[in-house]
């Protein structure tokens, strides 16, 4: 074997058990970042839309005074489209509250945390909703 090979095998250990856990965690690595970085993409693209509607939701009151009764009010003059939410694979969560609203994905965790995320959480709480909410 050449330096090269020599490093890798006192690196790795020559046990051919040695080189299978090494190459195990290796891939298990691999897969955990796409799996993060997929979630942190989702996220983004589910604020974005969240975000997207709350400024579709202030141009309606704008014009009528009030904020529509579902999200479906927005087409086709403010949103071609109300997009799902990509976590539940069901509309995103929209509530009138008194002269406001709040407006929600449910968040990775697929859980409806009645719109409280991550910055809501304590040291025990696991929400993770992605909401706007105008009072």
């Amino acid at each position: 074997p050449n330096s090269t090979q020599l490093l890798v095998l006192a690196l790795l250990g020559n046990s051919r058990e040695a080189t299978s856990k090494r190459i195990g965690e290796v891939l298990v690595n691999l897969m955990l970042s796409a799996v993060i970085q997929s979630e942190a993409e989702d996220r983004g693209t589910m604020r974005f839309q969240v975000t997207e509607l709350g400024f579709a939701l202030a141009a309606y009151r704008a014009e009528r005074g009030s904020y529509p009764a579902k999200l479906a009010d927005l087409m086709p003059k403010y949103v071609d489209k109300v997009p799902e939410d990509i976590f539940s694979e069901k509309p995103l969560k929209y509530k009138r509250k008194g002269d406001g609203y709040l407006l929600y994905s449910v968040g990775s965790n697929g859980i409806d945390d009645n719109g409280r995320g991550r910055e809501d959480c304590g040291d025990t709480d696991e929400w993770d909703d992605l909401a706007v909410e105008v009072k």
